[in-house]
């Protein structure tokens, strides 16, 4: 149902929380902080996260910003496919930590710095079969040109056999992982 509930419900199973209007997050998401399936469809909405949320199943960014602040949004399940959608009018403003397997899948991260089109800043992950990590927390910061960091001293160097297929000049990329990827 629409709206927003104003106290704690008593949630019998994993919740499937659908937004379609901005707001934070509150009674909607259940005390251990983990939901079944996120669903974000509601044309220029923001969500602020509350608190770090855990979506077990899938989350899907059809239309709306979910805004993490200082927590996370983190998917628990490491298929590939558990994120659906993402795009310039819907995606993390913030922290993904996103599950992954030892597999050669491609791990969508849609993210951003903003809540603007212009702040839709992607990352796909090329997974190569890594060992020994099981997630990836992602986030995405806008740098500006000054001394070192100016197009001329712009340089991308490939290095153990790693593939970089394009340069964004005006952000930066951080990809923290649970362990030492080997």
């Amino acid at each position: 149902t629409n709206g927003q509930l104003t106290s704690a419900p008593v949630f019998l199973g994993a919740a499937n929380v659908v937004y379609r209007n901005s707001h934070a997050t509150g009674f909607e998401i259940p005390v251990t902080k983990n939901v079944n399936d996120l669903r974000i469809n509601g044309s220029g909405i923001e969500v602020t996260l509350s608190d770090t949320v855990f979506v077990n199943n899938e989350l899907e960014l059809s239309d709306g910003i979910i805004s993490t602040g200082a927590n996370i949004l983190a998917i628990n399940n490491s298929d590939a496919l558990a994120l659906v959608g993402g795009n310039s009018s819907s995606f993390v403003n913030g922290q993904l930590q996103r599950s992954i397997s030892s597999n050669s899948d491609h791990y969508s991260f849609p993210i951003g710095k903003g809540t603007t089109s212009a702040d839709y800043l992607p990352m796909l992950l090329m997974n190569d079969n890594l060992v020994t990590t099981t997630s990836l927390n992602a986030s995405v910061n806008s740098i500006t040109e000054s001394g070192n960091n100016i197009d001329n001293q712009l340089t991308a160097t490939e290095t153990g056999g790693n593939r970089y297929l394009n340069v964004v000049e005006e952000a930066i990329w951080s990809i923290q992982p649970n362990s030492e990827p080997t």
